[in-house]
């Protein structure tokens, strides 16, 4: 039933928030924006506070999307100030643009069960805790949805919420299994152009040099060049893509 504030001294205190008529009742998520804001998912009155560094607190509003009974578990904000609120009930995310207009986020081609947290990282994509689903979904700033990968990791039933840190690595609170599970995602994307073998792509300043090419996938490292070297394989005509 209340926000705790430890300063940068170490100093613990209870945060005090002004103009509310209803105070908070469990608050189940937390957020801060760039100018200091907190934004509070208060789960016991089905609405998200906002708290400015002066301490005054003002209800978000959602328009024509309501927040569900039970159902705020979750919420974010991108650096435009927009604002993003799970519902578990609901099955789906509201945003509140920094201009206050409501909307549902656009998942193309995926759908949400118990959505229990969401976060967004440096750049602005956003990560959804779908703990019906037993997965973390990223949704990109261009608007394109995909499941993120966990590798030799099975997620629990239960998701209680994600989050990013500075190199773009996403940790999932997997409360099933009382573990924090970490997916290194840090490693750059790169694509190349179509390569034979013994050749050298035409990517300036990346390029890739492949001199043998197996049933292997070529991974690169961030670096300004890259050489793959795999098993021999002379039966294979394929060229690199």
């Amino acid at each position: 039933y209340r926000i705790v504030l430890v300063n940068s001294a170490g100093t613990a205190s209870v945060l005090t928030i002004t103009g509310l008529g209803t105070a908070i009742n469990q608050p189940a998520a937390l957020a801060l924006d760039g100018a200091g804001n907190l934004y509070i998912a208060d789960w016991g009155n089905n609405r998200v506070v906002k708290v400015t560094p002066a301490g005054a607190g003002y209800v978000v509003g959602t328009g024509s999307y309501p927040l569900s009974a039970g159902g705020v578990t979750g919420v974010a904000v991108d650096s435009s100030g927009n604002v993003y609120v799970a519902d578990r009930t609901a099955n789906h995310i509201v945003m509140v643009a920094a201009s206050g207009a409501a909307s549902l986020v656009n998942l193309t081609g995926l759908t949400l069960s118990n959505p229990q947290g969401v976060a967004v990282d440096g750049s602005d994509n956003l990560y959804i805790a779908d703990s019906g689903h037993r997965r973390i979904v990223v949704l990109t700033t261009a608007g394109v949805a995909s499941v993120v990968q966990t590798p030799g990791q099975t997620l629990g039933s239960i998701l209680y919420g994600v989050t990013t840190d500075a190199s773009g690595n996403v940790y999932a609170v997997d409360w099933s299994n009382n573990r924090i599970t970490k997916v290194n995602v840090s490693g750059a994307a790169l694509s190349f152009a179509h390569t034979a073998i013994g050749a050298t792509s035409a990517d300036s300043p990346k390029t890739a040099t492949v001199t043998n090419l197996g049933n292997e996938p070529l991974v690169f490292s961030a670096e300004p060049s890259y050489t793959a070297e795999f098993p021999q394989n002379t039966s294979d005509t394929n060229l690199c893509s």
